[in-house]
């Protein structure tokens, strides 16, 4: 680092410099290695239900990043601009407002509303939490990245157009002063929990973030469906009839999970991931319509997001749900194209074209869902000749090989799948298997004869509606 503005004559000389002690602060090294330091300058709430910052929650607060040794501040909420004797300078605002921001979300924000995402990093990191009216100070031995200190510089670099330059603000010390702490909802057992109401303000949020970063979408998305498996959790003994007895109190429920604190710093909580991926239909019906609504609308959305064999599968269930309720036209219309460019990933054309059948009724003007459905019946028309193509060069050794032993009972088996098979005027005339049939058409016996001369009359069709112009 640089100690003065003046110019380095000889690198090598004696440096002299007075220095003044204007404050002294213990640090706690967090890690034992020096790379992380952590200093509480004044305490929060103390109280039981005082909430503790963690993942997702919604922090107001006041926070300063600058480089370490210089005392330059990066990014400074309190600064302001204020009128002086050159005009307008940076100054402390000490009345104004603090940053409100998201944890784990801070980078999904606008220009005027970005917040550094090491700064939500560092409100992770006091082993005792952090809670309302705390201030600390970090010191990162290691820098922050560059990227984080600007809504613009961090599109670029995300963007890869800063590959080439240094991504690092070298040592900085990050002073965070929190104001107001309100946190997220954890689902059906948290004590927050609104229902129907909970649920919907997610979607909310996923909604706002798929334009913003889908992955973040995705965690909110899956943060839903990991709430209706605890839904289905509890009304499962309803499907049970009078196996499990006359009401839910004769089932033997599990102890409940060990109390998890987010301040504990051993256990820094983790993404649930949906398991339940597989429904009955009457598992589904103990849903309210509402809730069955949001149900598929976060499926569709996963599905969407997602990729391979889980897109798939939470299309299906997606679809399913369609089926056993009225569900919103763009929610189904969405599923259903996600499960039809899965099935066609996997080879199943046909039933791909089957699931689109519905979406086409649901909306019949979607350009997008006419140009998927034509795209998939070009690729299902071809593994469809590509399949009788084989069937038929095997069909034609069969027969010439009955032909020649005399076989009727096998010749009549094989010209009638033969007249089973989707013929058409490429694959015929690809096999030359109209040679075959002519020769069973001359047979004496009109059990074979009579099917050989319908499959001849076939081919003529075939060849004058299909056959290309020059051909002819």
């Amino acid at each position: 680092e640089e100690f003065c503005m003046e110019e380095e004559k000889e690198p090598n000389s004696t440096l002299m410099m007075e220095m003044e002690l204007l404050e002294s602060s213990e640090f706690t090294d967090l890690d034992g290695d020096g790379r992380r330091l952590l200093n509480v300058i004044k305490e929060g709430k103390q109280s039981q239900n005082a909430p503790v910052v963690s993942e997702l929650c919604t922090v107001q607060a006041h926070f300063r990043v600058a480089k370490l040794l210089m005392n330059y501040a990066l990014k400074d909420t309190r600064l302001g601009l204020a009128n002086g004797p050159d005009g307008l300078v940076l100054r402390a605002d000490r009345m104004k407002e603090p940053m409100e921001f998201i944890v784990g979300e801070e980078a999904a924000a606008a220009e005027g509303e970005f917040v550094p995402p090491c700064v939500g990093e560092c409100l992770k990191l006091p082993p005792q939490g952090v809670t309302e009216g705390m201030h600390f100070e970090v010191i990162l031995r290691e820098g922050v990245p560059i990227r984080d200190m600007e809504k613009d510089i961090h599109s670029a670099y995300s963007d890869g157009k800063y590959t080439g330059l240094p991504d690092t603000s070298g040592p900085v010390s990050i002073r965070i002063e929190v104001e107001k702490v309100v946190l997220a909802c954890q689902g059906p057992t948290d004590r927050a929990w609104k229902g129907l109401e909970s649920i919907q303000a997610e979607r909310s949020r996923a909604e706002a973030l798929e334009s913003m970063d889908k992955l973040l979408a995705l965690k909110r998305w899956r943060r839903i469906l990991v709430w209706f498996e605890e839904i289905f959790a509890s009304r499962r003994w309803k499907t049970q009839g009078g196996k499990a007895g006359d009401s839910m109190y004769d089932l033997q429920w599990d102890d409940e999970p060990e109390k998890q604190f987010a301040f504990d710093p051993k256990r820094r909580p983790q993404e649930k991931i949906p398991q339940l991926l597989d429904f009955e239909d009457s598992l589904l019906k103990q849903l309210h319509d509402g809730e069955l609504c949001e149900f598929a609308r976060a499926h569709a959305a996963a599905a969407a997001l997602l990729g391979g064999e889980l897109s798939r599968q939470h299309a299906h269930c997606a679809v399913q749900a369609c089926g056993i309720s009225s569900i919103p036209a763009e929610v189904e219309v969405k599923s259903r194209s996600t499960l039809a460019w899965r099935l066609l990933e996997s080879g199943k054309s046909t039933e791909a074209l089957s699931v689109l059948k519905e979406a086409t009724a649901l909306d019949p003007q979607n350009t997008e869902l006419k140009d998927q459905v034509a795209l998939i019946t070009q690729k299902d028309n071809e593994t469809k000749s590509v399949s009788t193509l084989e069937a038929m060069k095997a069909l034609k050794q069969d027969l010439i090989d009955s032909f020649e032993a005399n076989d009727l009972a096998g010749l009549k088996l094989l010209l009638q799948e033969l007249d089973s098979l989707p013929l058409t005027w490429e694959v015929a005339s690809e096999t030359k298997i109209g040679k075959e049939v002519g020769m069973c058409a001359k047979h004496s016996d009109a059990a074979v004869a009579e099917p050989a001369k319908s499959i001849i009359a076939r081919l003529h069709k075939l060849a004058k509606a299909e056959r290309p112009l020059w051909v002819r």
